[in-house]
Protein backbone atom coordinates (compact mmCIF):
# COMPACT_ATOMS: atom_id res chain seq x y z
CA UNK A 1 0.00 0.00 0.00
CA UNK A 2 1.38 3.40 -0.96
CA UNK A 3 -0.01 6.90 -1.11
CA UNK A 4 1.82 10.14 -1.98
CA UNK A 5 0.19 13.54 -2.29
CA UNK A 6 0.83 15.40 -5.52
CA UNK A 7 2.83 18.53 -4.80
CA UNK A 8 4.43 21.11 -7.06
CA UNK A 9 7.75 20.01 -8.50
CA UNK A 10 8.48 22.93 -10.77
CA UNK A 11 12.22 23.22 -11.37
CA UNK A 12 14.30 25.43 -9.11
CA UNK A 13 17.72 25.17 -10.66
CA UNK A 14 18.71 21.51 -10.55
CA UNK A 15 16.14 20.87 -7.82
CA UNK A 16 12.95 19.09 -8.74
CA UNK A 17 10.59 20.35 -6.08
CA UNK A 18 9.74 23.37 -3.92
CA UNK A 19 13.13 24.59 -2.77
CA UNK A 20 13.84 26.90 0.14
CA UNK A 21 15.13 30.30 -0.94
CA UNK A 22 17.43 30.91 2.02
CA UNK A 23 19.52 28.66 4.28
CA UNK A 24 17.27 29.40 7.26
CA UNK A 25 13.73 29.23 5.82
CA UNK A 26 13.22 25.47 5.56
CA UNK A 27 10.09 25.67 7.72
CA UNK A 28 8.24 28.15 5.46
CA UNK A 29 9.41 26.17 2.42
CA UNK A 30 8.06 22.94 3.93
CA UNK A 31 4.77 24.69 4.70
CA UNK A 32 4.73 25.83 1.08
CA UNK A 33 5.04 22.22 -0.08
CA UNK A 34 2.12 21.23 2.18
CA UNK A 35 -0.02 24.06 0.86
CA UNK A 36 0.77 23.33 -2.76
CA UNK A 37 -0.15 19.70 -2.22
CA UNK A 38 -3.55 21.06 -1.11
CA UNK A 39 -3.81 23.29 -4.19
CA UNK A 40 -2.95 26.54 -2.40
CA UNK A 41 -0.10 28.76 -3.62
CA UNK A 42 1.44 31.16 -1.12
CA UNK A 43 4.80 32.80 -1.75
CA UNK A 44 7.63 31.99 0.60
CA UNK A 45 8.11 35.52 1.93
CA UNK A 46 4.48 35.68 3.03
CA UNK A 47 4.98 32.45 4.95
CA UNK A 48 8.24 33.69 6.49
CA UNK A 49 6.44 36.76 7.81
CA UNK A 50 3.41 34.81 9.04
CA UNK A 51 5.46 32.15 10.85
CA UNK A 52 7.98 34.60 12.27
CA UNK A 53 11.00 32.87 10.74
CA UNK A 54 14.29 34.79 10.78
CA UNK A 55 17.99 34.14 10.21
CA UNK A 56 17.94 31.91 13.28
CA UNK A 57 15.30 29.70 11.71
CA UNK A 58 11.89 28.75 13.13
CA UNK A 59 11.70 27.98 16.83
CA UNK A 60 9.15 25.14 16.69
CA UNK A 61 6.60 23.52 14.39
CA UNK A 62 3.64 24.92 16.32
CA UNK A 63 4.42 28.40 14.98
CA UNK A 64 3.32 27.26 11.52
CA UNK A 65 -0.08 25.96 12.65
CA UNK A 66 -1.93 29.31 12.53
CA UNK A 67 -1.05 30.04 8.89
CA UNK A 68 -1.72 26.43 7.89
CA UNK A 69 -5.15 26.60 9.51
CA UNK A 70 -5.83 29.99 7.96
CA UNK A 71 -5.01 28.88 4.42
CA UNK A 72 -6.27 25.31 4.74
CA UNK A 73 -9.57 25.92 6.48
CA UNK A 74 -10.87 23.15 8.69
CA UNK A 75 -7.56 21.29 8.79
CA UNK A 76 -7.03 21.76 12.51
CA UNK A 77 -3.24 21.59 12.37
CA UNK A 78 -1.91 20.58 15.77
CA UNK A 79 1.65 20.30 17.05
CA UNK A 80 2.69 17.12 18.87
CA UNK A 81 5.96 17.09 20.82
CA UNK A 82 8.39 14.20 21.14
CA UNK A 83 10.51 15.71 23.91
CA UNK A 84 12.97 12.96 24.69
CA UNK A 85 14.47 9.63 23.78
CA UNK A 86 13.83 6.82 23.75
CA UNK A 87 10.60 7.35 21.85
CA UNK A 88 7.96 4.98 23.22
CA UNK A 89 6.05 2.53 21.09
CA UNK A 90 2.87 4.45 21.91
CA UNK A 91 4.42 7.66 20.58
CA UNK A 92 5.51 5.95 17.36
CA UNK A 93 2.05 4.47 16.88
CA UNK A 94 0.47 7.89 17.46
CA UNK A 95 2.92 9.47 15.00
CA UNK A 96 2.05 6.90 12.34
CA UNK A 97 -1.68 7.24 12.97
CA UNK A 98 -1.48 11.05 12.76
CA UNK A 99 0.65 11.04 9.60
CA UNK A 100 -1.67 8.57 7.90
CA UNK A 101 -4.75 10.49 8.99
CA UNK A 102 -3.32 13.76 7.69
CA UNK A 103 -2.27 12.31 4.33
CA UNK A 104 -5.64 10.59 3.91
CA UNK A 105 -7.21 14.02 4.36
CA UNK A 106 -4.99 15.43 1.60
CA UNK A 107 -2.86 17.42 4.04
CA UNK A 108 0.87 17.03 4.49
CA UNK A 109 2.68 16.88 7.83
CA UNK A 110 5.31 19.38 9.00
CA UNK A 111 8.35 17.54 10.41
CA UNK A 112 10.97 19.28 12.55
CA UNK A 113 14.23 17.29 12.52
CA UNK A 114 17.33 17.44 14.67
CA UNK A 115 20.04 15.07 13.46
CA UNK A 116 23.32 14.65 15.39
CA UNK A 117 26.55 14.74 13.36
CA UNK A 118 26.66 11.84 10.92
CA UNK A 119 23.21 10.58 11.97
CA UNK A 120 20.95 12.01 9.31
CA UNK A 121 17.87 10.34 7.84
CA UNK A 122 18.35 6.85 6.44
CA UNK A 123 16.49 6.31 3.21
CA UNK A 124 14.30 3.20 2.98
CA UNK A 125 12.63 1.24 0.20
CA UNK A 126 15.75 1.71 -1.92
CA UNK A 127 15.71 5.53 -1.83
CA UNK A 128 18.91 7.55 -1.43
CA UNK A 129 19.65 9.01 2.00
CA UNK A 130 20.18 12.79 2.06
CA UNK A 131 23.84 13.52 2.96
CA UNK A 132 23.41 15.52 6.16
CA UNK A 133 26.64 17.08 7.48
CA UNK A 134 28.88 14.74 9.46
CA UNK A 135 30.60 17.48 11.43
CA UNK A 136 27.63 19.32 12.93
CA UNK A 137 24.08 18.88 14.19
CA UNK A 138 21.46 19.53 11.52
CA UNK A 139 18.31 21.44 12.43
CA UNK A 140 15.87 21.13 9.60
CA UNK A 141 12.20 21.11 8.58
CA UNK A 142 10.71 18.85 5.94
CA UNK A 143 7.23 17.89 4.76
CA UNK A 144 5.78 14.40 5.10
CA UNK A 145 3.60 14.02 2.03
CA UNK A 146 3.05 10.28 1.75
CA UNK A 147 3.07 6.93 3.48
CA UNK A 148 3.56 3.30 2.52
CA UNK A 149 3.22 -0.13 4.12
CA UNK A 150 5.30 -2.96 2.64
CA UNK A 151 4.43 -6.64 2.54
CA UNK A 152 6.69 -7.28 5.53
CA UNK A 153 4.68 -4.79 7.59
CA UNK A 154 7.35 -2.07 7.61
CA UNK A 155 5.93 1.46 7.52
CA UNK A 156 7.47 4.38 5.68
CA UNK A 157 6.94 8.12 5.24
CA UNK A 158 7.65 10.03 2.04
CA UNK A 159 9.76 13.05 2.96
CA UNK A 160 9.68 16.05 0.60
CA UNK A 161 12.88 17.93 1.46
CA UNK A 162 13.12 21.61 0.50
CA UNK A 163 16.90 21.73 1.08
CA UNK A 164 17.79 19.12 -1.52
CA UNK A 165 20.88 17.91 0.32
CA UNK A 166 23.24 16.51 -2.29
CA UNK A 167 20.49 16.59 -4.90
CA UNK A 168 18.08 14.46 -2.85
CA UNK A 169 14.71 16.21 -2.97
CA UNK A 170 12.63 13.35 -1.58
CA UNK A 171 13.04 9.93 -0.03
CA UNK A 172 11.29 7.21 1.92
CA UNK A 173 12.09 6.88 5.62
CA UNK A 174 10.84 4.40 8.22
CA UNK A 175 8.40 5.85 10.70
CA UNK A 176 10.69 4.81 13.59
CA UNK A 177 13.48 6.82 11.97
CA UNK A 178 11.16 9.81 11.58
CA UNK A 179 10.34 9.65 15.29
CA UNK A 180 14.03 9.55 16.21
CA UNK A 181 14.78 12.60 14.09
CA UNK A 182 11.92 14.66 15.53
CA UNK A 183 13.15 14.37 19.15
CA UNK A 184 13.24 16.77 21.02
CA UNK A 185 10.98 18.82 18.76
CA UNK A 186 7.45 18.56 17.37
CA UNK A 187 5.55 17.70 14.24
CA UNK A 188 2.30 19.27 13.06
CA UNK A 189 -0.51 17.34 11.40
CA UNK A 190 -4.07 17.99 10.24
CA UNK A 191 -6.20 16.70 13.11
CA UNK A 192 -9.60 17.83 11.85
CA UNK A 193 -9.55 17.77 8.04
CA UNK A 194 -12.15 15.33 6.68
CA UNK A 195 -10.77 12.12 5.26
CA UNK A 196 -10.96 12.10 1.48
CA UNK A 197 -12.68 9.02 0.13
CA UNK A 198 -11.24 8.00 -3.20
CA UNK A 199 -13.94 8.00 -5.85
CA UNK A 200 -14.53 4.78 -7.72
CA UNK A 201 -16.46 4.67 -10.98
CA UNK A 202 -19.87 3.16 -10.54
CA UNK A 203 -19.91 -0.42 -11.76
CA UNK A 204 -23.13 -1.56 -13.37
CA UNK A 205 -24.40 -4.78 -11.84
CA UNK A 206 -23.91 -7.86 -13.97
CA UNK A 207 -27.26 -8.87 -15.47
CA UNK A 208 -28.57 -12.23 -14.31
CA UNK A 209 -27.88 -15.11 -16.71
CA UNK A 210 -30.60 -15.77 -19.22
CA UNK A 211 -32.01 -19.28 -19.03
CA UNK A 212 -31.89 -21.24 -22.32
CA UNK A 213 -35.28 -21.59 -24.03
CA UNK A 214 -37.26 -24.68 -23.18
CA UNK A 215 -38.44 -27.27 -25.69
CA UNK A 216 -41.99 -25.94 -25.30
CA UNK A 217 -40.80 -22.40 -26.16
CA UNK A 218 -38.94 -23.60 -29.24
CA UNK A 219 -41.95 -25.61 -30.39
CA UNK A 220 -44.25 -22.61 -29.97
CA UNK A 221 -41.86 -20.37 -31.95
CA UNK A 222 -41.60 -22.96 -34.73
CA UNK A 223 -45.40 -23.28 -34.96
CA UNK A 224 -45.69 -19.51 -35.20
CA UNK A 225 -43.07 -19.35 -37.95
CA UNK A 226 -44.84 -22.10 -39.94
CA UNK A 227 -48.13 -20.29 -39.58
CA UNK A 228 -46.61 -17.09 -40.97
CA UNK A 229 -45.00 -19.00 -43.85
CA UNK A 230 -48.28 -20.76 -44.66
CA UNK A 231 -50.11 -17.43 -44.75
CA UNK A 232 -47.45 -15.99 -47.05
CA UNK A 233 -47.65 -18.92 -49.46
CA UNK A 234 -51.41 -18.65 -49.51
CA UNK A 235 -51.14 -14.95 -50.32
CA UNK A 236 -48.71 -15.61 -53.17
CA UNK A 237 -50.89 -18.37 -54.60
CA UNK A 238 -53.94 -16.11 -54.67
CA UNK A 239 -52.18 -12.98 -55.98
CA UNK A 240 -49.52 -14.31 -58.35
CA UNK A 241 -49.10 -18.08 -58.89
CA UNK A 242 -45.84 -17.48 -60.82
CA UNK A 243 -44.17 -16.10 -57.64
CA UNK A 244 -45.23 -19.21 -55.74
CA UNK A 245 -43.73 -21.45 -58.45
CA UNK A 246 -40.48 -19.44 -58.30
CA UNK A 247 -40.34 -19.89 -54.50
CA UNK A 248 -40.94 -23.64 -54.78
CA UNK A 249 -38.26 -24.00 -57.44
CA UNK A 250 -35.77 -22.12 -55.24
CA UNK A 251 -36.61 -24.32 -52.24
CA UNK A 252 -35.96 -27.45 -54.35
CA UNK A 253 -32.59 -26.11 -55.58
CA UNK A 254 -33.75 -25.45 -59.17
CA UNK A 255 -32.46 -22.44 -61.20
Amino acid sequence: MEKILIYSRSAVGAYDGVGQQRPWDCCPASVQIIMRAAGINVDEQTLIDAIGTNINGTNHAGLACPILNEKLGGAGYTAVWLPKEPVSRAQIEALWKNIKRSIDAGRGVLLNFEAPPGAGPQGSRGSVSPPYPRWSTTYHYTAGTGYAVDDDGSRHVWVADPACFGGVSGYWCRVEEIARLIVPHAYAYAADAPIQVETVEDVKPTPPPVAPPSVEDLSAKLDKALAVLTALLSFLENKDPSLLEAYRASSEGKN
